[in-house]
C-alpha cells in the first residue's frame, strides 16, 4: 500500500510539475505567434490547419486510445508478465501507424473538401483556401507522430517515468516558438515555417520517447522481436488487442462528437472574417491558462 501511495504522489508530482511548465511555454508560443502573425488572415490559416491534427490527437493521444490501452497494459505488468505487455503495447503501435497511414492518405486525397468544411466562411476566397489546403496538407503528419507517442508515453507512465510523456508538449511549443523566427513578409504563405514546425516537433517527441525508452529500459523491444514466433502469446495478444478496440472505439465515438462540437467554433468564427478564429484562439488560450 505504502509503494503504491508513493508511486501516486510521484506521479501525480511529475505530471503537475511538467504541465505547469507545459501551460507556461504554451502561452510563451502563442505570446510568439501574435507577434509574428497578428490575428489576422496569417494566423487564421494556421490555426485552422492545426484544428484537424489536433482534433485527433484528443481523440488518440490524450482521450479514449490511451484510456483503453492504460488498464490491459498496466495488468499485464502487474501479473508479472512484462514481456507480454510490451508485445502487447507494440503490436498494437504497429497496427496503430497501418491505420493512421491510411487515414492520413485518405485525408490527403480529401482536403479539399475537409477544408471548405472548416472554414466555410473564406470559400469565396480561392487564394486563402489553398493555402489552408497546403498547410493541414503538412501539419496532418502531426497526427500520427503524436499518437504512437501517446502510446510510447502509457509504457512510460506505467513504469513510473511520468515526466517523460509530459514533457512532449514543451518540445512542440519550443519548436513553434524557433519556428516563428522563420517568418518573413515574402514568403507567400506566412505562417508556413509554423506548420514545418508542428512535423518536425511531433518527430522530436517520437525521438526523445524512444531515447528515454532505451535509456531507462522500459520496453525489452529485441526480446519481442527475438520471440515472436510463440503461437501462445500471439493468441493472447490477439485477446488483448480485440479488448482494446472494444473499449476503444464506443470511447472515441463519445469522444469525438464532443471534438466535433468543438470545430462549430472555427466555422463560425470563418464566418465572420478575417482575424476572428485567432482572436476566439487567443481568448481560448488566456481562459483555458488558469485551468491547465
Amino acid at each position: 500500500m505504502k509503494d503504491k501511495n508513493s508511486f501516486f504522489i510521484r506521479g501525480f508530482t511529475q505530471s503537475a510539475i511538467f504541465t505547469f511548465m507545459s501551460r507556461i511555454s504554451g502561452f510563451i508560443r502563442d505570446i510568439f505567434i501574435a507577434a509574428f502573425l497578428g490575428a489576422g488572415i496569417f494566423s487564421d490559416i494556421f490555426f485552422i490547419a492545426f484544428k484537424l491534427p489536433n482534433l485527433f490527437r484528443r481523440v488518440t493521444a490524450e482521450g479514449a486510445l490511451t484510456s483503453a490501452v492504460v488498464p490491459i497494459y498496466s495488468k499485464l505488468r502487474e501479473q508479472k508478465n512484462k514481456f507480454l505487455a510490451d508485445k502487447y503495447l507494440m503490436s498494437l503501435i504497429w497496427k496503430l501507424i497501418l491505420l493512421l497511414c491510411v487515414i492520413v492518405i485518405v485525408l490527403q486525397i480529401i482536403m479539399p473538401f475537409v477544408v471548405y468544411f472548416l472554414a466555410p466562411g473564406f470559400s469565396d476566397d480561392s487564394d486563402t483556401i489553398d493555402q489552408i489546403i497546403i498547410m493541414t496538407r503538412i501539419t496532418i503528419f502531426f497526427m500520427p507522430l503524436v499518437s504512437i507517442v501517446a502510446l510510447l508515453g502509457v509504457a512510460t507512465n506505467v513504469s513510473g517515468k511520468f515526466w517523460a510523456l509530459s514533457f512532449t508538449p514543451i518540445i512542440l511549443n519550443f519548436c513553434l516558438i524557433i519556428g516563428c523566427f522563420f517568418i518573413e513578409e515574402n514568403l507567400i504563405i506566412r505562417s508556413l515555417p509554423l506548420a514545418v514546425a508542428t512535423v518536425l516537433a511531433g518527430i522530436f517527441q517520437l525521438i526523445f520517447m524512444i531515447l528515454i525508452i532505451k535509456n531507462f529500459n522500459v520496453m525489452k523491444v529485441k526480446k519481442i522481436k527475438g520471440k515472436s514466433n510463440d503461437l501462445g502469446d500471439q493468441n493472447k495478444i490477439k485477446i488483448y488487442l480485440k479488448k482494446t478496440w472494444a473499449k476503444f472505439l464506443p470511447s472515441a465515438f463519445g469522444g469525438g462528437i464532443l471534438q466535433v462540437n468543438l470545430l462549430v467554433d472555427t466555422i463560425l468564427a470563418s464566418l465572420l472574417g478575417f482575424g476572428s478564429i485567432s482572436f476566439l484562439y487567443f481568448a481560448d488560450r488566456i481562459a483555458q491558462l488558469p485551468l491547465g
